[in-house]
């Protein structure tokens, strides 16, 4: 019988991989979208967010395009290195 603490994590782990396969889904299916009709926007990260719900015309334009990639490698790197420094790995 698996203890509280190992059924938690074993949630937790099968909420991310969830989470992570429909996100994936989502992101495959906007880049098929593009490829069809050629509109980039909706690649915009700003767009995949909704954030035009709050900031009408955030997502349009090719300065938001390049500053929502920005911002995508941006939070790549946090999470790179927050996950570097958390679990203790040196690779060179």
């Amino acid at each position: 019988m698996l203890s509280f603490i190992e059924m938690n994590n074993r949630f937790v782990r099968t909420l991310k991989l969830t989470i992570v396969t429909f996100a994936s889904v989502h992101l495959l299916l906007l880049f098929a979208y593009y490829l069809i009709s050629g509109q980039i926007e909706n690649l915009n990260l700003f767009n995949i967010l909704d954030l035009n719900l709050f900031f009408p015309k955030i997502g349009t334009g090719l300065g938001s395009f390049i500053l929502s990639f920005l911002l995508v490698i941006l939070v790549y790197s946090l999470f790179f290195l927050i996950g570097k420094g958390k679990h203790g790995h040196k690779h060179s």
